[in-house]
């Protein structure tokens, strides 16, 4: 649903990345900021030299990187080559920073300061660059204001919609200090399902202007490939919306087993503190010093 029109060998490309993502969110996770610092400097290293032998011995995620990225340059365009570069580094230190915002239990000051800081750990802007693995988009096309508020629109509806389906999980396990639930009962001091009730507002919001860009001001470039490349590019970006959607329920990570009763009967009683093995809540975490 998310990369349509990919043929198998992009679509492999995709696979690989979410697999990535995933991997080092997990690592991520229960390590010091310090130790995400050096896992995301391997990590950087290795997309930038995806040809050169990891040193013995070394985290495994940098092998994981750089077998990724070998294969993806192989079929990826320039511009979505630069742009996955330019953004993993981003999304990478962000999450050093969200890592020492967990160790040194900092407060998020404002919802404002939460979106900043979560546009970027979400990982949804390397995802983006995914979508134009057999696109060619100028650089200009891509910084047109339209484009880049599609994107951002895009980005924080896939926060919100995580953020609902992830705080029952991350709570249980005292992890939810990032998350737009935790964020909003403590700066507008209101419970959870009051909290629940602005995200949902805050994301029909989002979807009413995002549709509203992509319905009547897209912008045209007056050449019939690029204007076909930027429309293959914007259907890409609200459909990670509504396959994200959809693969928070129908995967476990999140919800176990009762994703798909859930999306039916849109009820969760939130699970006691401190479970990290549950039926109820999605398979927590790998050995982030592998």
């Amino acid at each position: 649903m998310v990369y349509l029109g990919h043929d198998a060998p992009r679509l492999r490309t995709a696979c690989d990345v979410m697999d990535l993502f995933f991997f080092f969110d997990d690592s991520s996770d229960v390590a010091t900021s310090e130790e995400v610092e050096a896992m995301t400097e391997i990590m950087m290293d290795a997309l930038h030299n995806p040809h050169k032998p990891r040193a013995e011995g070394e985290w495994v995620g940098g092998e994981l990187t750089r077998q990724f990225w070998e294969l993806a340059i192989e079929t990826a365009s320039p511009g979505s080559q630069k742009r996955f570069l330019e953004y993993y580094d981003q999304y990478a230190r962000s999450v050093v920073r969200e890592a020492q915002i967990r160790n040194d239990d900092i407060p998020i000051a404002s919802v404002e300061e939460y979106f900043l800081l979560r546009r970027l750990t979400i990982g949804a802007k390397p995802a983006f660059a995914i979508i134009e693995l057999d696109l060619d988009l100028p650089q200009e096309v891509v910084d047109h204001p339209v484009i880049r508020e599609m994107e951002v629109l895009s980005v924080d509806m896939i926060i919100l919609s995580n953020d609902i389906v992830s705080y029952n999980k991350e709570q249980a396990c005292g992890d939810a200090i990032s998350n737009i639930i935790t964020i909003i009962t403590v700066t507008h001091h209101t419970g959870v399902q009051d909290a629940m009730d602005w995200v949902e507002r805050h994301y029909h919001d989002c979807a009413a202007r995002f549709l509203e860009l992509y319905y009547h001001h897209v912008p045209k470039f007056h050449s019939y490939r690029v204007d076909a490349d930027v429309a293959r590019y914007v259907d890409g970006l609200g459909n990670w919306v509504r396959a994200n959607d959809r693969w928070n329920y129908e995967s476990e990570r999140y919800l176990g087993k009762r994703g798909l009763e859930i999306i039916k009967d849109r009820w969760v009683t939130l699970l006691p503190k401190e479970q990290r093995d549950n039926k109820d809540i999605g398979r927590l975490i790998n050995d982030a010093l592998l």
